[in-house]
């Protein structure tokens, strides 16, 4: 005979209640978190954990959510997953949320287990444009970092030469017409599920700006360079020649020239 696994005790229980209280300084208020979120923390409350842990996954593919809604989520599934002792997939929500909030200060009443997994050196989410300068125009490319940077599900970038027309994709490279040397504008985005801003790299109003070198300026250095080489090789090669000619004439003034010698 078999019996049904009883479900966590009340200390487990207060320790789902607790999770509520992780980060309020970054998680949204009862009232304005989405209502999957409020509806998954009820159930974690009753113990459902399983069904808890359905919400929050319809949540994470389904809904519209927030930067913080995206926090809140994976704070909340952390917690169920230490109540169901999946140490692994707990650890992992962890990491999510020290990707957004590397310095998030735990609650102090959390099980020491919980305090121990969140990684306290987190790499936290960020982005980096880089600008490659092609004769008639400028190819932007665009890196993400971040200990987890499978939590962004999309990106976008938004180009300009300066003071012209923005040119905007879905993509993380982007190709504007700009003439050599011109200065580029650009913003960036990076979603998270349900379509959460989860972090951006200047804006419409405040773009960040690059200048690519000029194509072929690097170029037009190491061909210099490799001419100056030469010449250089050039004069050191002249030299050796005239101070090995000075040395034979002198050597066949002095010598006379003599049958070889067997050492015996």
């Amino acid at each position: 005979m078999t019996t049904a696994p009883r479900p966590p005790g009340p200390r487990a229980r207060c320790w789902i209640l607790a999770a509520a209280l992780l980060g309020t300084a970054v998680t949204p208020a009862p009232s304005l978190a989405h209502p999957l979120l409020d509806q998954a923390k009820g159930q974690a409350e009753r113990a459902e954990f399983e069904r808890a842990l359905l919400t929050l996954a319809k949540a994470e593919s389904e809904a519209v959510l927030t930067r913080d809604d995206v926090v809140e989520l994976y704070l909340q599934r952390a917690m169920i997953h230490f109540a169901l002792r999946l140490t692994s997939a707990m650890a992992a929500d962890l990491e999510l949320v020290a990707t957004l909030e590397p310095k998030l200060a735990l609650d102090p009443g959390l099980p020491p287990e919980v305090r121990a997994a969140f990684p306290t050196r987190a790499e936290q989410l960020a982005l980096r444009v880089d600008g490659e300068s092609r004769p008639q125009s400028v190819r932007l490319h665009l890196q993400v970092f971040g200990l987890r940077t499978d939590l962004v599900r999309g990106v976008k970038l938004s180009a300009r030469p300066r003071g012209g027309e923005w040119i905007s994709g879905e993509t993380s490279e982007l190709e504007i017409g700009a003439q050599p040397g011109e200065t580029v504008e650009y913003y960036a985005v990076a979603y998270g599920p349900g379509g959460a801003e989860l972090i951006t790299l200047g804006s419409w109003s405040e773009p960040r700006s690059l200048t690519p070198a000029p194509v072929g300026a690097l170029q037009a250095d190491e061909e210099s360079s490799d001419v100056g080489w030469w010449i250089a090789g050039g004069v050191a090669v002249a030299a050796v020649a005239a101070t090995v000619g000075i040395l034979l004439a002198t050597s066949s003034e002095t010598t006379q020239l003599s049958a070889p010698m067997i050492e015996r």
